[in-house]
C-alpha cells in the first residue's frame, strides 16, 4: 500500500505557498518528512514566513537551544510552528 504523502509534491506545494490554505494531515506530514530536494525550499519558504511575521530579531535562547539540540528537532518544531501561524 502506498503511503498519501508520497503522492504530495512538496515543492509544488512551497512553489505556490499560501497562507490562507489550511494544511492537510497529509500535507503537513510531506513536508515534515521532505527530502534534501525540497528542504532548500522549505526553509527559504519557512524565512519569508519568520520576516514577515517575526521580523529579524532572534532571541540568543533560541540560538543556544538550536545549537545544544538535534537540529532535525529544531526543523520538526519549526515546520509545527509553521503550520500553527
Amino acid at each position: 500500500m502506498q503511503n498519501v504523502t508520497e503522492n504530495i509534491d512538496v515543492g509544488k506545494l512551497l512553489d505556490n505557498w499560501d497562507e490562507t490554505h489550511e494544511l492537510t494531515k497529509d500535507e503537513a506530514l510531506a513536508i515534515l518528512n521532505c527530502d534534501d530536494v525540497c528542504l532548500d525550499k522549505l526553509i527559504e519558504t519557512a524565512y519569508a514566513l519568520r520576516l514577515k511575521y517575526k521580523g529579524k530579531k532572534v532571541s540568543i535562547q533560541l540560538l543556544t537551544n538550536v545549537r545544544k539540540r538535534n537540529i532535525k528537532e529544531y526543523q520538526t518544531r519549526s515546520c509545527m510552528e509553521i503550520m500553527t501561524l
